[in-house]
């Protein structure tokens, strides 16, 4: 005969599962979001420092900050680098984001 005690650990050692089950889906989904995040900040960086006047990556990332938080990193750059991340490279690169996003909505 199962003792009181045995009955309950059987029923928490069930839920334990249950919540793990549960929680599986949910560690897999993040997980792959992370990964997916991180495969396209690699590819947005990628695509614009790559052209016919190569800039470092380290350059194209702190162009980028300068832009968007003005005075948090030391202008080390010429304006013509500048000119090319901001106004050329990166709307192409998002641009061409948006198109794929886009598509994968819309074709089945």
């Amino acid at each position: 005969m199962i003792s009181n005690d045995d009955a309950a650990a059987k029923v928490a050692l069930s839920l334990q599962v249950r919540e793990t089950r549960k929680l599986q889906p949910l560690v897999k989904t993040t997980l792959f979001i992370l990964a997916a995040l991180l495969v396209l900040c690699l590819t947005v960086t990628v695509g614009v420092s790559l052209g016919s006047a190569p800039i470092p990556v380290a350059t194209v990332w702190a162009i980028i900050a300068a832009k968007i938080v003005p005075g948090s990193v030391e202008v080390l750059w010429s304006a013509g680098r500048e000119s090319i991340v901001w106004d050329v490279r990166l709307p192409r690169v998002a641009l061409a984001g948006l198109v794929g996003a886009g598509l994968a909505v819309t074709c089945p």
